[in-house]
């Protein structure tokens, strides 16, 4: 990252601060040379979820954690196989599967799926129910839970042909 990248995310982190409370660890903008990619971290969300939905979103949990509080290095297999262990996956082979071409396959796929949906802006949260498996957009940008939970439990709770009330991609 140069410096007007650092300056640029620096002043997200700062709105993402004020608006959710999220404390950030600023130090990281005092690292040389990094290259700011999240593909690791996505394929790390991927291969957990190969295991289960759950232990997607708690890892995911604990990689945002370990890269914004604790100033880990999430570019990183090792690193990211790390944070999984404690999770309860083997380390090793975690490692080897995020470094695995059907995971960065897998990955791109989702990748693929974001852009096919016209996401362009981060945090945004979809969701899809069986039998369609149609997706919606539950919020783009950041939302407290308090507001994005009842909405998403009162969808759910929708036939499926009424999916479209959150607008459908």
């Amino acid at each position: 990252m140069d410096a007007a990248a650092k300056s640029l995310t620096s002043a997200h982190w700062e709105r993402v601060q004020d608006a959710s409370g999220q404390p950030f660890d600023h130090a990281f903008f005092d690292r040389e040379g990094f290259f700011y990619d999240s593909e690791m971290a996505c394929r790390a969300i991927v291969a957990a979820r190969r295991r289960s939905a759950e232990d997607a979103f708690i890892l995911l949990g604990n990689i945002q954690r370990s890269f914004y509080l604790c100033n880990e290095d999430v570019t990183d297999p090792v690193v990211l196989a790390g944070i999984a262990a404690r999770q309860g996956f083997g380390a090793e082979i975690f490692r080897d599967l995020l470094r695995s071409d059907d995971l960065g396959a897998e990955t791109r796929q989702d990748f693929a799926l974001t852009q096919k949906s016209g996401i362009v802006g981060f945090p945004t949260l979809v969701a899809a129910k069986e039998p369609d498996r149609r997706y919606v957009i539950v919020t783009e940008g950041f939302q407290p839970a308090k507001r994005i939970i009842p909405m998403l439990d009162r969808w759910l709770r929708q036939p499926a042909s009424a999916a479209s009330a959150l607008g459908a991609v």
